[in-house]
């Protein structure tokens, strides 16, 4: 049988931009949601570990003062992750700038003079 009813290609068009629309915001939900999973993991894991990580890294007779050196480095971190994420609008930028951030970083790690 043949179908004479008239069909609009304007509402299958429509519809076409429609899933992709939102295929587009599943896909950004769920890019959005596993960074922050990553990112929250690995917060939790710094603070499990901030112990150890004062100790060996900011050595003091007093305990207290190398956890609170250690919380100190982690704070930074935070600060520096919303500030970067208000100067940046793009996502090349954002992207290159966290880049930049975290290799000068590493890079001030290893020249810093040692005790």
């Amino acid at each position: 049988m043949v179908d004479n009813t008239p069909h609009s290609t304007e509402s299958s068009m429509s519809d076409t931009a429609t899933r992709e629309e939102l295929l587009g915001r599943r896909r950004a939900f769920l890019g959005a949601i596993t960074g922050h999973l990553i990112e929250w993991y690995d917060y939790g894991v710094y603070g499990f570990l901030a112990i150890y990580i004062g100790q060996l890294f900011f050595a003091s007779e007093n305990p207290a003062v190398s956890l609170l050196s250690s919380f100190a480095v982690f704070a930074s971190e935070l600060f520096c992750s919303a500030t970067g994420g208000a100067c940046f609008s793009g996502r090349s930028r954002t992207a290159l700038g966290a880049s930049a951030r975290s290799s000068s970083c590493c890079c001030l790690w290893r020249v810093r003079p040692l005790q």
